[in-house]
């Protein structure tokens, strides 16, 4: 009887999907070039559906499939479909909003913030993903690279004067972070950092 139930959860699913795509497409299907919002359906899985759904949305249809994972690759990418800014843009986008900003143990605002509250608040405005609150929590978040592969994105950890210190690389050279000192800001890869370095934990897919 599980089997079967199952299996009723599945065609359902699958016939809400089908109407979906018929709804949305109609003649569009001929469509050379893809616009942010247009709905995409990828031949792999049906929990491998994309739409221009929001990830939420998605989840709501596909919850009751045996299988799907509300942490899949179709729904990070289905909300990827909407933005195709490089990840090195947004993020600098963000260090304008927050360029100088003091740093302040616990704070969260532009009063003052600290390097693990800034990058919740970067990645959760940026990218719509959602970071744990402390650097040690964020520490798990992901998994490891090399240095030697690290990207845009990319979380870096360092040990700095006993205290764990997190940032997140925007370019090859450089990371974005709050110092004690200038509060907010672009630091490079240099001797004081490159030794500090602990690790590099890969956080988007991109």
């Amino acid at each position: 009887m599980h089997g079967v139930k199952t299996c009723d959860n599945i065609i359902s699913c699958l016939c809400l999907l089908s109407s979906l795509i018929l709804l949305t497409f109609g003649a569009g299907c001929a469509k050379k070039v893809i616009q942010p919002m247009d709905p995409v359906a990828v031949a792999v899985e049906y929990e491998e559906f994309v739409s221009s759904t929001t990830s939420a949305q998605t989840c709501s249809v596909l919850q009751d499939v045996q299988g799907y994972s509300r942490h899949s690759f179709a729904t990070k990418y289905s909300d990827r479909l909407k933005n195709d800014t490089p990840v090195a843009d947004l993020l600098l986008s963000q260090y304008q909003i927050w360029k100088k900003v003091p740093h302040r143990t616990g704070g969260l605002d532009h009063r003052g913030i600290d390097c693990s509250g800034l990058l919740m608040t970067i990645f959760q405005d940026a990218f719509d993903y959602e970071l744990p609150r402390t650097s040690r929590e964020q520490s798990r978040m992901g998994y490891a690279v090399s240095v030697h592969q690290r990207r845009p994105g990319d979380l870096v950890f360092f040990k700095d004067r006993g205290l764990d210190h997190i940032g997140v690389i925007v370019d090859e050279d450089r990371f974005l972070h709050t110092s004690s000192k200038r509060g907010v800001t672009l630091s490079k890869f240099d001797s004081y950092w490159k030794p500090r370095l602990r690790c590099v934990r890969r956080v988007l897919d991109q």
